[in-house]
């Protein structure tokens, strides 16, 4: 099993990347049932419509049609939950990236930068040039491939370019097969017309990111200081529970250790040096804080 570090915006990116992948789940396991329902209502009654068929359901009556056409819209929308989820889940990676960068800049590892002016591919520039990140090479060129994908998406509502196609074609073998492999299938790409994605281009997305954010992970552990994953364990931890440094030493000392222990595990950061890292963010902010003016002695 590989263990990561779990700083705060990986925590975050993980806990939208099991979220996603459930909510997602969820919404294409209820097209399936809804599908089987208006089936078995179909064979009993092929006449009846959708809201005759299932009255008590909300909003049915904004899709008054036969249950042979309202079981070919619900198989048909699984390729409209794959238009909003693909792009969806970019963007959670996009925003991890984004989200790292600002704790590199915080932390001084690369110069400042507006990063609300920053784009998904400078981003990716970014960790590779300034910090010395090195992806595994088919999934970037398979992200590069699923970034075009995404926009076509967005700003073509998913109609096919022969260069989406072309692009396709272009990437080697073993970038493919990763993508079929997690798909179940190869594109269904006909230039001019909407892409057919479905379920599996949507497990596929979230297996690419996944593989781009875990490289990068294991990157940043391996390249960033220690002096700076000391600094940003103690932040996490103060940030974490903010209440922590009312607690007595004898207390918030093991409560330091065990939250740099399940989340950084893999630094394997020395406990004397974590424990004199919290004591300068803690007398910094100490010293930052507004003191209360003294009242005049009577």
């Amino acid at each position: 099993m590989v263990r990561l570090v779990q700083y705060p915006a990986y925590r975050e990116f993980n806990q939208w990347r099991i979220d996603a992948n459930d909510y997602g789940q969820a919404l294409a396991i209820g097209v399936r049932i809804a599908c089987s329902h208006i089936t078995r209502a179909r064979d009993a009654d092929p006449k009846q419509t959708l809201p005759e068929a299932f009255p008590d359901i909300a909003g049915v009556q904004r899709l008054r049609v036969k249950l042979s056409t309202a079981s070919e819209i619900m198989l048909e929308s699984e390729r409209f939950l794959a238009y909003m989820a693909i792009p969806f889940y970019v963007a959670v990676y996009d925003e991890l990236l984004l989200q790292t960068l600002r704790l590199l800049i915080d932390e001084h590892v690369v110069p400042y930068r507006d990063t609300s002016k920053v784009g998904l591919t400078d981003l990716r520039s970014t960790f590779r040039d300034e910090v010395g990140v090195q992806m595994p090479e088919p999934y970037t060129a398979l992200f590069d491939w699923l970034q075009y994908l995404r926009n076509r998406i967005i700003y073509r509502g998913a109609r096919v370019s022969s260069s989406l196609v072309s692009d396709w074609k272009h990437l080697d073998a073993t970038a493919k097969a990763i993508w079929i492999r997690a798909a179940k299938r190869s594109p269904v790409l006909d230039p001019g017309k909407r892409a057919d994605l479905r379920d599996g281009e949507v497990r596929a997305t979230l297996a690419v990111t996944y593989r781009l954010a875990v490289s990068m992970n294991e990157e940043l552990a391996r390249l960033v200081q220690p002096n700076v994953w000391l600094r940003v364990a103690a932040r996490d931890f103060v940030e974490t529970y903010p209440r922590i440094t009312e607690l007595s030493r004898d207390r918030l000392v093991p409560k330091l250790l065990a939250h740099a222990r399940i989340y950084y595990r893999p630094l394997d950061l020395p406990e004397r040096d974590l424990l004199e890292a919290f004591d300068r963010l803690h007398t910094a902010r100490e010293s930052a804080r507004p003191q209360r003016p003294r009242r005049p002695l009577r």
